[in-house]
């Protein structure tokens, strides 16, 4: 789906923000991004969803990915705009000749009864809308053309249950539909909570996190485990197990001080947790 080969990207002032990434994303998983802010992983979802030119390295990807911003009023809506224009602007830049309006209207209107988003009609503002309405818009328009690759940033900033689980309902479907996913949250049980896989990303480096005694850890603090589709659909239309055996981590575990030093110890101090550390076999 998508392979990253020694990518670094440098920000506007020529600061390396990103450094040395190898990342391949497969089809069907969610991939969880576990990050402390201005830790580089802002630049690299950017890349990953097309955004960003890497300094070195390459991209490999198939199809345009599609981008759910963490700021959705200053980079995925524009408020005065109608639901309509909004949804409109999906691919925009690309788009020759004549608008066909009536044609655009009742895309955003089917849209809008898939997605669930309640506007007054799809002639009304974006701006009116609540929250979570606004937010299930940019999905409704982003995933609406069924994109190989999907990057979320902290997608449901400031939403109440509802729109959360409606927000996350739609990641693992895309998901189980056979897109590959990126998600960060400053949320970390929220990542771990969608997460099929789940990487570290610490002063710009990436760092593997599935296996071994910090996966555990992070499996510890989470609230529940992550949730599994029952099947994926695969490109060549074969359906299978998508989500690997992150779910189910089984182990004695003790509860061990905070490391002192890595991404472990950022992530588990900003958090305020306590890592668990694996001491026993699996059962």
């Amino acid at each position: 789906m998508l392979r990253l080969s020694s990518l670094s990207v440098r920000d506007a002032l020529g600061i390396t923000r990103v450094a040395d990434v190898t990342l391949e994303l497969r089809q069907c998983e969610i991939l969880g991004i576990a990050a402390l802010e201005d830790s580089g992983h802002q630049l690299l979802l950017r890349a990953i969803a097309g955004r960003a030119v890497p300094t070195t390295g390459t991209i490999d990807r198939r199809g345009e990915p599609a981008l759910v911003p963490e700021d959705r009023g200053r980079d995925a809506l524009i408020s005065e705009f109608s639901v309509t224009e909004n949804v409109a602007l999906k691919g925009a830049g690309r788009a020759r000749g004549r608008m066909d309006w009536p044609w655009r209207r009742a895309v955003a209107e089917r849209l809008s009864r898939e997605f669930d988003v309640r506007a007054p009609s799809v002639d009304a503002a974006a701006g009116v809308l609540s929250g979570g309405n606004q937010q299930k818009l940019v999905l409704a328009r982003e995933l609406s053309d069924g994109p190989s690759v999907i990057v979320a940033e902290n997608p449901t900033r400031g939403l109440d249950i509802r729109a959360t689980a409606a927000v996350h309902a739609r990641l693992r479907e895309a998901a189980a539909a056979g897109a590959a996913v990126v998600v960060y949250s400053s949320d970390l049980d929220e990542v771990l909570g969608l997460a099929t896989r789940v990487v570290a990303v610490h002063q710009g480096r990436l760092r593997e996190v599935l296996d071994g005694a910090l996966a555990a850890g992070l499996l510890a603090v989470a609230r529940r485990p992550p949730e599994r589709p029952r099947a994926c659909r695969s490109a060549d239309g074969d359906h299978r197990d998508a989500w690997p055996a992150l779910t189910v981590v089984r182990c004695s575990l003790r509860i061990a001080a905070i490391p002192t030093a890595g991404p472990a110890a950022s992530i588990a101090n900003a958090h305020r947790q306590p890592i668990a550390v694996a001491t026993g076999g699996t059962s």
